[in-house]
């Protein structure tokens, strides 16, 4: 089963709390990366709270909680000390939050040189390729079908 940390010595940290775990186990943190199949920076980045050199918050978290399990240590009060998971989208403002005159409605940021009709008129360019091809194959099969 899981055992619990003494109250007293847990460190304040989620990275604390698994390095104090791993310690207390005996474990290297090669051990931890062979087992774990993740490289010893990402847990090195881990066990110091950096999570910021870690791809995305819910890697972060899965990686806690996969540490925690080979450890056999309560995953929950390491997940509750760390960041949050994002979808990486920013909120829609949809009011300008400044007391102008003009109450314009705001897009979410796109990327640079991205146009929204772009990617409609490469669709639409894609269909009517496509349709046109179609109908010369079509035609084509039927005339030399019927042939005489």
């Amino acid at each position: 089963m899981t055992e619990t940390l003494d109250q007293a010595s847990m460190p304040r940290s989620p990275g604390g709390i698994m390095r104090s775990a791993r310690e207390k186990a005996g474990l290297h943190l090669a051990v931890l990366s062979v087992n774990l199949k993740v490289s010893i920076k990402q847990l090195e980045a881990l066990e110091a709270d950096q999570f910021q050199h870690l791809p995305e918050p819910v890697f972060a978290r899965a990686l806690a909680a996969k540490v925690c399990r080979f450890l056999k240590i309560d995953s929950e009060p390491v997940l509750a000390l760390m960041p949050q998971m994002t979808n990486g989208l920013k909120p829609l403002q949809l009011i300008e939050s400044d007391n102008r005159s003009s109450s314009r409605l705001h897009r979410m940021d796109q990327p640079s040189g991205f146009k929204g009709t772009q990617a409609l008129d490469l669709v639409c360019g894609h269909l009517h390729f496509g349709l046109g091809l179609l109908r010369r194959f079509t035609t084509h099969c039927f005339q030399s079908k019927y042939k005489t």
